[in-house]
């Protein structure tokens, strides 16, 4: 299954939004620091300020005791933050008054600096990608001595997420956002994926079978040529359409008129076939037939002599078999076959008929070889009938070569068929007989010798087994007949 993906229009807005987000957020960051550097400066201004006035209310307080300088500094506590502090120390570092934090037991540098050299002391506490604090250390100063040191500490950077610039900043990044995303989205819409879904749905009724439909959108100019360019096609195609409509009922009217040549010849065919079987079967029953004929006049003649016609009538009796035979093999030739198919090794197959035929006289002094390649399939056929054509190929082998010589039995694989090849070291066939070597009653042998059905027989049974059966000459002299036969389907 096709994993469904977003549309091009929503691809294109996230797209267009990250991008417009990024470029804010790059700016922002120009901007931020900015902000970041003027606002720690005048929060740096402010808290300074903040502390030399409280410096100089101290040293003006008529009063020099803790609830004098308490009283002082108390108004100042509710603008400190959570982490501000505001206390004072004597010049021992004993604390005078403490409103928020807590003064070290020992004296740290600004406490030091206050004191001892009676000078302003700042910096600035926390981390830069944090919370940051400024702390403050005054000297107090009366009568030229120094008295005590206040120390004023207050946050750096604005308070909460949104605060001071910062929330102004957030604000700005919003509304920036929506806006240029919005007429982004707007723009995009109208100008680009408008068009595209009216191209796709022209497409569509195209691909329906719409020839013929124009298409005219306003966008770019590649996508007005796009739409143009399929408006031209769709013309081409109702044009094709119409062209191939006229070539199909011409093709139909051609091809009613070749089914009624085809007819014709096919007709043609089987009366010259016809013709030809009853020129065969005429040829091969005349001999005998004229000869028996030959001899029923002699004995009608009436010969008184014992020997001669009992002669004459095992002659009769020769050419009637023969005439039996041929009437036999051509039935055998036009009958149906109802042997069951079967799987079967081609070894046991190849030894049993080259068993067969060795007992035959024309055998004697002919040599078999069977070569079999490693690990071929059983095949699935009519055992007897496929040995009636390996019987066939070989007696046709044996009196091409005058009985002698060798006989080789290849057998390989091709693909899903078992080709068994045989091999013979005759003359070979010339070109006249290979055109009508499976034609019936089509024989080279002497007559009496052959009826001309053995390998018409081999061939029509050979084609029942899903098989082919062909031959042809060797290179090197001799004649090959090759039998195809499947082999076992898994």
């Amino acid at each position: 299954m096709l994993k469904r993906r977003p549309g091009l229009w929503t691809e294109t807005a996230l797209g267009l939004g990250l991008v417009t987000l990024l470029a804010l957020v790059l700016s922002l960051g120009v901007v931020g620091l900015l902000f970041k550097i003027e606002d720690a400066e005048r929060r740096t201004d402010l808290a300074q300020q903040s502390a030399r006035s409280l410096r100089a209310q101290l040293e003006a307080e008529s009063r020099m005791d803790s609830p004098a300088y308490a009283a002082v500094l108390k108004p100042y506590v509710d603008h400190l933050p959570e982490n501000g502090a505001i206390w004072m120390v004597s010049k021992s570092n004993q604390p005078l008054v403490v409103l928020r934090g807590e003064p070290a037991a020992t004296m740290d540098v600004g406490v030091r600096s206050a004191l001892y050299s009676k000078q302003e002391h700042m910096r600035v506490r926390g981390s830069r990608f944090g919370r940051r604090y400024i702390e403050i250390t005054q000297p107090i100063v009366r009568s030229g001595m120094v008295v005590g040191a206040i120390r004023y500490r207050t946050q750096l950077d604005a308070t909460g997420p949104f605060g001071g610039q910062w929330g102004v900043m957030a604000v700005y990044i919003l509304l920036s956002t929506t806006v240029i995303a919005g007429v982004g989205f707007l723009l995009f819409r109208r100008r680009l994926v408008r068009p595209i879904l009216e191209i796709q749905e022209a497409t569509d009724a195209i691909a329906g079978g719409a020839f013929g439909q124009r298409v005219e959108v306003d966008g770019p100019r590649e996508l007005v040529e796009l739409s143009g360019a399929l408006s031209t096609m769709s013309a081409s195609l109702a044009a094709f359409r119409e062209r191939s409509e006229q070539q199909l009922q011409s093709l139909e009217e051609a091809n009613r008129n070749l089914r009624g040549v085809q007819q014709d010849l096919i007709n043609s065919e089987k009366l010259a076939s016809v013709g030809r079987l009853a020129a065969g079967i005429a040829h091969e029953l005349g001999n005998p037939l004229a000869a028996v004929m030959g001899y029923v006049e002699l004995l009608q003649q009436g010969l008184d002599e014992p020997e001669l016609e009992a002669d004459i009538v095992r002659r009769c009796r020769a050419e009637l078999e023969r005439i039996q035979n041929i009437i036999g093999d051509l039935l055998d030739y036009a009958r149906p076959d109802q042997t069951p198919f079967a799987a079967e090794e081609v070894e046991s197959m190849l030894k049993e008929a080259a068993e067969r035929v060795r007992v035959l006289p024309q055998f004697q002094a002919i040599q078999i070889r069977i070569e079999l390649d490693e690990g071929l399939p059983e095949v699935y056929i009519q055992r007897e009938k496929i040995h009636q054509v390996l019987l066939n190929v070989l007696t046709n082998a044996a009196d091409a070569m005058q009985g002698r010589g060798v006989i080789r039995l290849q057998a390989s694989q091709e693909n899903e068929l078992v080709s068994v090849v045989c091999l013979d070291e005759g003359p070979g066939l010339n070109e006249e007989v290979l055109g009508r070597l499976f034609d019936p009653f089509y024989t080279t042998k002497e007559p009496g010798k052959g009826t001309g059905l053995g390998l018409a027989i081999s061939h029509r049974i050979v084609r029942s087994q899903s098989g082919e059966l062909s031959a042809g000459n060797q290179e090197k002299g001799g004649a090959w007949v090759k039998v195809q036969i499947p082999v076992v389907s898994e």
